[in-house]
Parts: structure tokens; sequence; C-alpha cells
């Protein structure tokens, strides 16, 4: 099998803005296979997100990127076990299999059952895409797509730079994990080029458990769709405390409900909403109605993305009480429209904003005090919002964009 010979333009180029790249249509500053694992509109949290948001970022700085997926974009025709390749605008190519997958299942546990194979699916494809595309580096997005990116990397060449939302060890809650799921990430870590990881805390995570070393990796914080968002008019009546995130253990919805239950204590006029889904639905709702909290606590199921403005717009505060959170892009979206914000301390995202009151994950007595301080003042709201939105106005993913072809000229030049 013939691999074309890579192009020379990402040695020839050094753009670090738009501005420098020429803006749009200007000539392409890298060439990225890119392998990710969700990508609006179909997302399950944070990942697809992120990966969309890079995405628009390295094709404004002028990069052309082969975005290989698992499937759900596949018209009905095309939902066989094979790639297809769809259009999606100038500078991007999507080319995805043809079957949906689910890397969090509502019910059975974080895994759904068939992923391991999916992912060693998605491997195999990516030997085909890497034989027959032009790029200059290969990024790939969290485990599921590593052994993807390493396959690819073997057929091309090309060097390989893995992206870190969250490690084995986060997704657990701080625990063990599952044991092949680490295994495969350690493997995936160990070959790459370069390891970017979401935030300091995340990259700590990865030192530690996977032992790769500080040369090879980077911290490239995420960021948030750019442009003005629709304030709140008013905090709404009755005051709304929400969560929004996958319900596992690793997010702390179990905390939450508690958190509501202490808070409803002192401010009984309070309501509470949970966006989401996940495996610990279940159980939630359960413990929901154990604690009294019928008719006080709404379970909303997932949200779309297009959706969440609107319901963040009608919190009163918003609060994430993460077990372990390598970032939470969550935090981003809930202050962009003003919401008074308390999150983890462990947080990767109080390394970019500080506007977001931070506590003690564990400590819920902790977390219903500061619940209860914010509803109560309303110039504290205002504070808070108006500092939160002006934080989050500046941080577009231009930035990390132009940070990632920074990373990519490192591997290439190397």
């Amino acid at each position: 099998m013939e691999v074309a010979a890579p192009p020379a333009s990402l040695a020839e180029t050094a753009p670090a803005t738009a501005a420098a790249a020429g803006g749009p249509g200007a000539a392409p500053c890298a060439r990225v296979l890119m392998i990710g694992w969700e990508f609006p509109p179909f997302v399950a949290g944070g990942l697809g997100v992120a990966c969309e948001g890079l995405v628009r970022g390295l094709r404004e700085l002028g990069a052309e990127i082969v975005l290989l997926l698992p499937g759900r974009r596949a018209p009905r025709a095309s939902r066989r076990r094979t790639p297809f390749a769809a259009p999606a605008g100038r500078g991007l190519r999507i080319v995805a299999i043809g079957t949906p997958l689910r890397p969090y299942e509502e019910t059975g546990g974080l895994y759904g059952e068939q992923l391991l194979d999916e992912v060693s699916r998605l491997a195999s494809v990516a030997r085909i895409v890497a034989a027959e595309e032009r790029f200059d580096v290969i990024h790939a997005h969290d485990w599921m797509t590593f052994p993807a990116a390493v396959a690819a990397r073997d057929v091309s060449g090309r060097p390989f730079v893995a992206h870190v939302h969250a490690t084995e060890y986060a997704r657990s809650g701080g625990g063990a994990g599952d044991p092949a799921v680490s295994r495969i990430e350690g493997e995936g870590l160990r070959r790459a080029d370069r390891v970017i990881c979401v935030s300091s805390v995340t990259a700590a995570n990865v030192q530690r458990h996977y032992r790769v070393p500080d040369s090879r990796i980077r911290v490239v914080h995420n960021a948030i769709e750019g442009g003005a968002a629709v304030e709140r008019s008013a905090p709404p009546a009755p005051p709304l405390v929400l969560f929004v995130g996958r319900l596992t253990k690793q997010k702390g919805p179990a905390r939450f409900l508690e958190v509501a239950r202490r808070v409803l204590d002192g401010m009984p006029e309070a309501r509470f909403a949970v966006a989401g889904t996940g495996d610990r639905l279940p159980w939630l709702r359960r413990r929901a109605a154990e604690l009294g909290l019928s008719g006080k606590l709404s379970f909303l199921g997932f949200v779309p993305p297009d959706r969440l403005p609107g319901l963040y717009r009608r919190a009163s505060v918003y609060v994430l009480p993460s077990v372990n959170e390598p970032f939470g892009l969550t935090v981003l979206e809930a202050m962009r429209p003003g919401v008074p914000t308390i999150a983890a301390r462990n947080a990767g995202v109080h390394e970019v904003v500080h506007s977001a009151i931070p506590v003690d994950s564990a400590d819920v007595e902790e977390i219903a005090r500061q619940v209860q301080l914010v509803l109560a003042s309303p110039s504290l709201q205002a504070e808070l919002s108006r500092r939160g939105r002006a934080e989050v106005a500046g941080l577009t993913w231009l930035e990390p964009a132009a940070r990632c072809l920074e990373i990519y000229r490192e591997v290439v030049e190397a």
C-alpha cells in the first residue's frame, strides 16, 4: 500500500493567530488527521463540545482537517460497517463509520458492552484512512481514539498528538477504573509524540498514573464559543439551582442531591434541576425520593446543546460538585450568560477563571452554605454575574487552536 509523501506546508508556515494565518481562505498552515469520538449535533458530554470548538478554531487559523469519527452522521442508506466520507465545509471533511456508538450507557455500567470492539474497529478504519489521506500530524481525543491514532501513525509515519480530556482515574471518580481502559489509555500515551492535557490537574494525573515525562506534556486549556451570550434578564422566581453533566460518579450528582436537601431545610422556596443522563440515573431517582425531594427537584434528562443556553439563563446558581474534574466546560457555559457558579476546588477550570466559587466537593455542608449565601444576596449574584461574563468573554477557541498549531510544529520539526 503506497502512502502519500507528507506535504511541507506545516514546516513552511508559522502562524500563531488568525491574522498571521491570513484568516479564512488563507493557505493551510497544517493538514491534520483528527480522530474523535463525538461531534455536534451528536454529543454525550464535554468531549464533543471541545472537539467541535477546537476544530472551528483550527479552521479559522487556516488548518485543513480530516475528522475521523464513529457514525451517527451516516445517511440511512449508508449505515453499514464501512467508512464513508461527507463534506462539512471549507477546511473540514468528515470520515465516519456507519454505526452509532455510545461510550456512556444509561444503564449497565459506565461503558457499553461492545465499546472495546468498536474501538478496535475504529483503529482498523484509521489504517485505511491514513494510507489514503495526506496530512502532517495525527490528533486524537481521549483513550477511545488512541488505538486508531497509533494505527494511523504506524501506516503513515506521521507524528501522533494525544489529547487528554479525562483519564480513567478521573472518570472512575478517583478509583482504579476499568483495567482494559487503563491499559489502552496508557499504551496510547506512551506511543504519543506529545500529550495535550486540558489542565495542569490532568497533566499531574497523566504523569502520576502513566509515568509520561513532563517533556512530552503540554497544557492547553479549553475555551468556549466566541461572541456575546444573551444575559439573564433577572434571577428567576422561585430560585433555581442547576446541575448539568453526565450522571456518573465522577461528576458528583449524588452530592448535588445531598446539597439540595440541606438548602431546602433553610430555603424551602428553592427548586433544583439535574440535566444529563448516565449510569447513575436510576439510583439517583430513588435517592431523591428518599431525601424527600419530590416536587422540588426535576430530572430533565439529556438536554441538547441548542437548548442549554436557555436552561442556564433560568438558573439562579450553577453547581458542579465533581469528585474529580479534569476541566469543567459547563462552568464556562454557565458563566457566559452570567450565572453565579460554584465548582469543586479540584476542577481544572479554576486555572482560567477566578470568579467561580471554589468548594471542597466532598463537603456538602459547605456547598449548601455557599448556595444559600448566593441565593440570599442579590448584590453578590450581580457581582459574580458581572465578573464571570467578563472572564469568559476572552476565552475563545482561537487561543487553544493556536497552541495546538505550535505543538504540531514541534512534533513535525522533531
